[in-house]
């Protein structure tokens, strides 16, 4: 009990610590702040606080180092964790600023910037960042797992684009993150998860894209074995421009589907020539895949996504 009411007199104290919003039990808007991206976990949490900027998060850790209390970052609601009882929530996707540096072929951008947003500012100059398989999930959350690619097969893994960190430490200090600052943090940070420290911006290697080629190819489940043939076929001498991802799906209220993704960094002509094999399956369920060029009005260098929704 003793330990209940502690937590609530620091709690009380929260927002005079921070500058950004913050929600307690009880208070309106607090579930829904709480809720993450996937409906089915139930996220827990003391407090919800959405950081106005870095000092914020830095003050927030400091804040809550003194109270005793953890702090759970969570940009936009996606990786989310029943793990959040008693902790701070905090949610980082105001931190949102990009800025392409087309000659240097670099961006640095806030941890709350998504994955599309990213995509649409780097498509101005011809360039393309490593966009995942959805363009609202943050950059920073896909960075710090690993992030595999569309175009991970020729760029590597989203981590690997990375070249620097601005975190806020345990101890609630504002740091600049480099292979050559503190190179064991830094490998850490590339792919070993978010729990090192709390990322505030990230600056990352971009790479020339000029042409996209791609989509999804939806068959009826009864097809899935030749489907899977063609697949296996294709992706045994693909080049490294070429991805191909194979999905059974299941949507509520719909009968089941056989999908393949594509994405091909080059000309229309030569991804029709390696994808000829689709050709000669049974009937699709939706459009071949379309070449695409990466503007905002194409989604940037993400492939079509003619289908439902999914995680």
């Amino acid at each position: 009990m003793t330990h209940a009411l502690q937590y609530d007199a620091s709690l009380a104290d929260l927002r005079r610590a921070v500058r950004g919003e913050v929600l307690l039990p009880g208070d309106a808007g607090f579930d829904a702040a709480r809720r993450p991206w996937n409906l089915a976990v139930d996220q827990p949490a003391a407090a919800v606080v959405t950081a106005a900027d870095a000092a914020d998060v830095a003050a927030l850790v400091r804040f809550a180092a003194g109270a005793g209390l953890a702090v759970a970052p969570q940009p936009n609601g996606h990786g989310a964790t029943g793990r959040t009882e008693g902790a701070v929530l905090l949610r980082i996707g105001a931190l949102d600023a990009i800025t392409v540096d087309p000659v240097a072929r670099r961006a640095r951008i806030g941890a709350g910037v998504r994955s599309g947003d990213l995509q649409r500012a780097t498509a101005h100059h011809g360039l393309t960042a490593l966009p995942g398989s959805s363009p609202v999930v943050s950059v920073a959350g896909a960075a710090l797992g690993g992030g595999l690619s569309w175009f991970s097969r020729a760029f590597g893994w989203v981590a690997d684009s990375v070249v620097a960190f601005d975190v806020v430490d345990a101890h609630g200090e504002e740091r600049a993150v480099t292979a050559a600052t503190d190179p064991d943090l830094f490998w850490a940070l590339r792919g070993g998860g978010g729990d090192y420290a709390v990322v505030t911006a990230l600056e990352l290697s971009l790479r020339d894209a000029a042409r996209v080629h791609g989509g999804r190819v939806l068959w009826e489940g009864r097809h899935t074995g030749v489907v899977a043939e063609a697949f296996r076929t294709l992706t045994a001498d693909a080049p490294r421009e070429l991805t191909l991802w194979l999905e059974l799906l299941h949507f509520p209220g719909a009968e089941p589907m056989v999908a393949i993704d594509t994405t091909f960094l080059g000309p229309e002509d030569e991804a029709r020539d390696l994808l000829a094999a689709l050709d000669r399956l049974p009937p699709r369920r939706s459009p071949t895949p379309a070449a695409r060029c990466p503007s905002p009005s194409s989604g940037a260098s993400r492939p079509s996504r003619p289908s439902p929704p999914r995680e």
